[in-house]
């Protein structure tokens, strides 16, 4: 597929709602009509491969795309995704104090040791606002704490914006979640870091090795890499990128089944080069 589409899943969103019926709608003008895609929706607990295809386009920037081969499974796999990022996000909330109760900590601590050390206490001051001054008190504090919360920054704001030397050392390392935002970001910056990472999975090595702009060296990386290249995934994604030598075709279409290599000669998505070398070998074969 030649485009692939980032989107972050958040339950109770619009687009949680389309998804679990089979589509959704983006904005996107380069997406023609019929046109097929590849959707990644990911939060906190995961991410999800979704093939699509645009069913309606209107002309300005909106796209209405339908999921191919959408059922019950994939409704089960949404779901089960949209779960494991609500208990992700409840998880790193419990994980660390609110900033607000840090912050009345803090205030509560400065108080304490600025307090004079007198052996007799100055009588409160009185007031007869009663309950009314309570009441402000507490609205007060409701506001202050809004404001606090609405400094927080999502996971794409944070990583957005990072100097080189940062951006490496994250790509390096973190979620998926994390990489796949980091990949979308900033691209060659750290597609070099990623496919050095151990934790990398096979979808995300499939998305850089099928970039056309992916430097030989590091195609280089990804087709030395024996457990990569026995998965399927990461097969079609090199074979589809051009940039791939008459040697590295061969080296990959030998690894592949008969039936393989019969798909393989009439795939659009690959290059003459390939699909030519696919049919020699399918002969050579008895195909």
């Amino acid at each position: 597929m030649s485009r692939t589409i980032y989107l972050e899943l958040v339950a109770t969103s619009r687009m949680a709602n389309d998804l679990t019926i089979g589509g959704l709608f983006v904005n996107d003008k380069t997406l023609t009509l019929q046109e097929q895609c590849e959707i990644i929706v990911f939060n906190d607990g995961g991410q999800l491969e979704l093939p699509a295809k645009a069913v309606y386009v209107d002309g300005n920037g909106g796209v209405g795309l339908e999921v191919i081969g959408f059922g019950e499974d994939l409704r089960a796999k949404i779901a089960a995704l949209l779960e494991a990022g609500v208990a992700a996000a409840a998880e790193a909330a419990t994980a660390e104090p609110a900033t607000s109760d840090v912050a009345r900590l803090a205030t509560g601590s400065a108080e304490h040791e600025l307090a004079p050390e007198t052996g007799t206490a100055e009588p409160a001051e009185r007031t007869d606002d009663g309950p009314e001054a309570a009441l402000e008190a507490d609205d007060a504090s409701e506001a202050a704490d809004g404001e606090e919360g609405s400094e927080h920054k999502t996971l794409h704001e944070r990583l957005r914006g990072l100097p080189l030397v940062e951006q490496i050392k994250r790509a390096k390392g973190g979620t998926v979640t994390e990489r796949t935002l980091l990949e979308r970001l900033y691209g060659k910056n750290v597609w070099e870091a990623l496919l050095r990472n151990p934790a990398l999975t096979a979808p995300e090595v499939a998305r850089i090795a099928r970039m056309g702009s992916l430097p030989r060296p590091l195609l280089e990386i990804v087709l030395a890499n024996g457990t990569w290249i026995q998965i399927p995934e990461v097969r079609r994604a090199l074979l589809s990128n051009p940039r791939l030598g008459t040697d590295q075709i061969m080296k990959l279409l030998r690894m592949m089944t008969k039936q393989e290599l019969k798909i393989a000669t009439m795939q659009t998505a690959y290059s003459m080069a390939v699909r030519s070398q696919a049919k020699t070998l399918l002969k050579a074969e008895g195909g």
